[in-house]
């Protein structure tokens, strides 16, 4: 897995499964020296994080935002491709296709 790191010098990157168990998958985000390891965004099929199963790094784009696809979830159940709603911002929303 390949980590990204965002303007705001974190870094960021994705698991396909939750670690409880309950979720499926998310994006998490650390910073560079180790501390602060959190998820971001925990992924279910409800909006405003429909998807399942993140897949792939995530892009970072030249506005800073972030994005990533997932495998699973979304209005067909075939998935999804997500993005930061804004630069330094944790919430993700799908983008629909």
């Amino acid at each position: 897995m390949r980590m990204v790191e965002r303007p705001d010098g974190r870094l960021y990157g994705t698991g396909r499964s939750g670690s409880d168990g309950s979720s499926f998958g998310g994006v998490f985000v650390i910073n560079r020296d180790g501390t602060d390891f959190r998820a971001a965004v925990r992924f279910h099929d409800r909006s405003p994080t429909p998807g399942q199963s993140p897949r792939g790094s995530l892009l970072l784009a030249s506005d800073g935002g972030l994005y990533g696809t997932t495998s699973g979830g979304g209005l067909h159940g075939g998935g999804t491709l997500f993005r930061s709603t804004r630069p330094h911002h944790l919430l993700f929303r799908a983008i629909r296709i």
